[in-house]
């Protein structure tokens, strides 16, 4: 195949030089048009030739099938981690700006999201951990209000949780 891409190559050099040459050696006048049209069919001619003789093939199947194919569950899968991942990330920091707004220290939030069976997302808990003394009452209406989900608080360095109530 590459043996004959070099020949073909060849061909259409020494074409070029010999066209070249016989166009400047071609007199002016009335039969100039005629053979500039017939060195320019001798060169497309030469162009062509490798494919109408079948020297060439331009079969690209063998490299197709042999083309490694993605898995689509598989892609599917990574997709919609990657959605739940930057919306979890995104409803987390704004959980965390509509907390700074409102005067509230916290420590840490944490949103986990969720794909149901008819692909509809929603979140599936908030977690804050606030520094003790924060009044989670207050904490866990806002979040409710705003995000619709009761938040589980817990208070940094303590191993329980409350779910929206005062501690």
């Amino acid at each position: 195949m590459m043996q004959g891409i070099r020949e073909w190559a060849f061909a259409i050099c020494l074409t070029l030089i010999g066209t070249a040459v016989f166009g400047m050696l071609v007199p002016k006048g009335k039969i100039e048009k005629s053979i500039q049209f017939t060195i320019s069919l001798l060169f497309i001619l030469c162009l062509v030739s490798p494919f109408v003789s079948g020297e060439i093939d331009l079969d690209f199947s063998a490299a197709v099938s042999y083309a490694p194919q993605a898995d689509s569950s598989q892609l599917e899968d990574v997709v919609t981690q990657q959605v739940l991942d930057v919306t979890a990330a995104r409803l987390g920091a704004e959980t965390e700006r509509l907390l700074t707004e409102a005067g509230h220290s916290f420590e840490k939030v944490a949103v986990n999201m969720t794909i149901d069976q008819d692909n509809r997302i929603f979140i599936s808990d908030i977690r804050v951990v606030l520094p003790s003394g924060v009044d989670t009452g207050a904490v866990s209406a806002l979040i409710e209000k705003n995000m619709g989900v009761l938040p589980q608080i817990t208070y940094s360095g303590a191993q329980e949780s409350q779910t929206g109530q005062d501690g």
